[in-house]
């Protein structure tokens, strides 16, 4: 691509040239700060060419309809009219930013360039106003349609069509299969491609203010806190005024930290049909907002969670796989939230006198009303939130703990994975789930750990199951 694009040539943009302004603007990968952005009007400039090859994108901007009464197309947007010296190609949220000069700097560039536009413009033959708003409509919606991305698709299902039974409940289609033996199928892909599956799957964020007054997503953020609270995530009957903590802290000799918690709200498979869209809400520790009993940014250990390595894991699918064997993976349930911060200071080896206390601030809106009456309430946290800069430490270490209980050890070499030689079963464990095994181990696990969760996330387990085949557990 030597040379600017001409807007004039065929083909060279998707719409009409009458419905395109003459403002041309350049972006290209060239180095030299002259060709990186040039901005030109393409009637006057024309195709200019350009020192070498080049890739980037060229903007037009598009002739709107006249406004209605009483507003202006500012930036491609309608605003209302007021009587003021903003410039048009200024939003108002950046122009109330600039200092006294920078504005009269910006009047001056914009009364310049809004003569050199108006030149150019009336050196074309086509009006500054698109007359028939119904055909400019159309054009416009149909390029955009032809120009779209696709709809990312769901995540694709391989079946063996001698054994595909389909059956339609409520629109969707459910696809169920019996066991059978499926042909190797390749997973690795060229460097930089992304195929369709790549853009499945996607979490989009909402604001938690829009979510509130969103049913499906206020439900979603309320039944998160409610968990947490049927947990005793925070201690309620603990609540005093933030001075008072401090000045205790300070007289004692003691470090405690302060935090507050945060509510998200995320929308699953966005990118699908409305009708397979999931809210989910999630409440975490603003981890990066810890103070201490004197103001000052809170210090951790720099010690982090181990690595999970992919050769384990591959290791233990191919184990599972062969004679005599088995292997699974599940999640755990609440995961981090299984862990009391007291417990802190024996699971980093120090002991219980090195716990240290962490008080939070409760979003106003969840805060109890008597609260109303103490200036800056806090709490005592007992669990383990998400977002706390220990939390994926404190729960490998509380899982590991238990493991080793049940005679697991750590295989040499190896971050993550564990083996129990005895039971002939090995573990790979990483950050979020928890295991089923085995009819003689699972309900040892299980009694000791009802009420706790045991493993961290993505656990592939391979044993010697000849005991165990034809039962299934849920964890």
């Amino acid at each position: 691509m030597p040379d600017e694009i001409d807007p004039t040539s065929a083909d060279a943009i998707p719409v009409p040239i009458q419905y395109i302004d003459v403002e041309r603007i350049t972006i290209t990968s060239l180095n030299s700060l002259a060709e990186t952005n040039i901005k030109d009007f393409y009637n006057i400039a024309g195709p200019r060419a350009l020192s070498e090859p080049w890739t980037g994108k060229t903007v037009f901007d598009l002739l709107k309809p006249a406004p209605p009464a009483g507003q202006v197309w500012i930036l491609g947007e309608l605003k209302r009219k007021v009587d003021s010296t903003r410039p048009e190609n200024c939003r108002i949220e950046t122009w109330q930013g600039f200092s006294k000069p920078r504005r009269r700097k910006e009047i001056k560039e914009w009364e310049e360039f809004k003569a050199e536009r108006q030149k150019a413009r009336d050196k074309r033959c086509f009006p500054d106003i698109i007359a028939d708003e119904k055909e400019y409509d159309e054009k416009c919606d149909a390029a955009r349609l032809k120009l779209r991305l696709p709809d990312a698709p769901a995540m694709p299902c391989q079946l063996n069509p001698k054994e595909e039974k389909q059956m339609e409940t409520s629109g969707l289609w459910i696809c169920m299969i019996s066991t059978h033996q499926r042909s190797h199928q390749d997973h690795i892909g060229d460097v930089g491609k992304a195929s369709e599956d790549y853009h499945a799957m996607v979490h989009t964020p909402i604001d938690i203010s829009k979510a509130m007054k969103i049913p499906k997503a206020k439900e979603a953020v309320d039944a998160e806190w409610n968990k947490l609270i049927k947990k005793k995530a925070w201690l309620y009957s603990t609540v005093r005024p933030r001075r008072e903590v401090q000045d205790q802290a300070i007289a004692e000799g003691r470090e405690v930290h302060f935090g507050t918690l945060m509510d998200l709200c995320h929308l699953k498979h966005s990118e699908l049909a409305e009708h397979f869209h999931v809210y989910k809400g999630r409440v975490v520790f603003r981890g990066d907002q810890v103070k201490d009993e004197s103001g000052y940014y809170a210090v951790f250990s720099e010690q982090g969670t181990s690595a999970s390595q992919m050769a384990a894991a591959k290791t233990l699918d191919a184990m599972a796989r062969m004679p005599g064997m088995d292997g699974e993976n599940s999640d755990a349930v609440g995961a981090y939230t299984q862990v009391p911060l007291i417990d802190q200071g024996v699971l980093l080896g120090k002991g219980k006198r090195d716990y240290i206390e962490t008080w939070i601030s409760l979003p106003r809106n969840r805060r109890p009303q008597e609260w109303d009456q103490i200036e800056d309430p806090v709490c005592l946290l007992r669990l383990n939130l998400y977002g706390h800069p220990l939390a994926g430490l404190l729960w490998e270490k509380h899982c590991e703990d238990a493991l080793f209980s049940f005679g697991f050890q750590r295989v040499k070499g190896w971050e993550c994975f564990y083996v129990h030689k005895k039971e002939q079963f090995k573990i790979q464990i990483y950050v979020d789930e928890k295991t089923k095994d085995s009819a003689r181990l699972v309900s040892r696990i299980e009694e000791k750990l009802r009420d706790q969760a045991l493993y961290l996330a993505e656990i592939i387990v391979s044993s010697n199951v000849q005991e165990a085949k034809g039962r299934k557990y849920n964890a």
